[in-house]
């Protein structure tokens, strides 16, 4: 189905007229283009069943007690992804350098973690972290793209 509208319905769009076009939507008849676009979007990012349990359950409260990545110092460091795996007990999350200069000793705070088994940055061990009352907090360089995973015992 999304091969389907890419094909016949993807458009690229300059949003903010500079010449351009950082934007994509699908440009179906102009009452469900905001609602085709939203849907297919969001059917992208989620997997197997989320999108139904979304709405069929209070997403927030559903999973108010994970483990999540709280805070990472914005613009210098932003988030690229970050996800618990609740099978594997692992907190991933993906980190990019967002300012001009890159954020040196940046404060990266996890919350609801429990345990630490272990702690690796791009698949190496990673050891410059201290957990205290279920808050992990992390500190790193982050100079280009880099990958945390945080696994609880």
């Amino acid at each position: 189905m999304l091969r389907f509208f890419e094909s016949r319905y993807g458009a690229l769009a300059d949003t903010d007229g500079d010449g351009f076009k950082e934007s994509y939507y699908y440009d179906t008849e102009a009452r469900t283009r905001l609602w085709v676009t939203a849907a297919l979007a969001n059917a992208m990012v989620v997997r197997g069943l989320e999108l139904r349990q979304m709405y069929r359950a209070p997403f927030f409260k559903q999973h108010k007690g994970e483990p999540k990545l709280m805070h990472a110092p914005y613009p210098a460091v932003m988030v690229k992804k970050a996800e618990f795996n609740p099978d594997k007990k692992t907190l991933l999350f993906t980190l990019v350098k967002g300012a001009a200069k890159p954020a040196k000793n940046a404060s990266l705070t996890c919350a609801n973690i429990k345990s630490v088994k272990s702690v690796t940055r791009d698949g190496k061990p990673f050891k410059a972290y201290k957990l205290k009352a279920g808050k992990l907090t992390l500190t790193a360089t982050v100079d280009k793209e880099t990958a945390f995973v945080v696994t609880m015992k």
